[in-house]
């Protein structure tokens, strides 16, 4: 009974204990929701500015923390308005701009 209650425990666990989610990956997760939804998230953005094509770039500034020292992530949103440009629930995210290397997805591990 106790090493078959010890293998259940082992596997419930494994299961609900998984890579650390990125900022990266919380980012894209928001692509299809409004910038006010990014905020609760990520906090306000450092940056925005409106682009030529009517969009708007949301940009925000993370340190990446890292055994070798960390580097500084930029991560940009871009959004389409939706309703009154001077509320941050009108801009519908449509894009995430690729971050930095070593600011993005970790690569998986290849088996050799």
């Amino acid at each position: 009974m106790g090493a078959g209650f010890f293998s259940v425990s082992i596997l419930v666990l494994a299961g609900l204990i998984g890579p650390p989610e990125t900022t990266w990956d919380l980012f894209e997760e928001e692509v299809g929701r409004t910038i006010a939804d990014a905020t609760l998230v990520a906090g306000l953005p450092h940056s925005v500015a409106d682009l030529p094509d009517g969009r708007r770039a949301f940009r925000w500034e993370r340190w990446s923390l890292n055994p070798r020292g960390g580097i500084r992530c930029t991560y940009t949103l871009f959004a389409e308005r939706k309703g009154r440009p001077e509320s941050l629930a009108a801009w519908r995210i449509v894009e995430i701009e690729p971050p930095a290397p070593g600011c993005g997805p970790v690569p998986p591990k290849t088996l050799l």
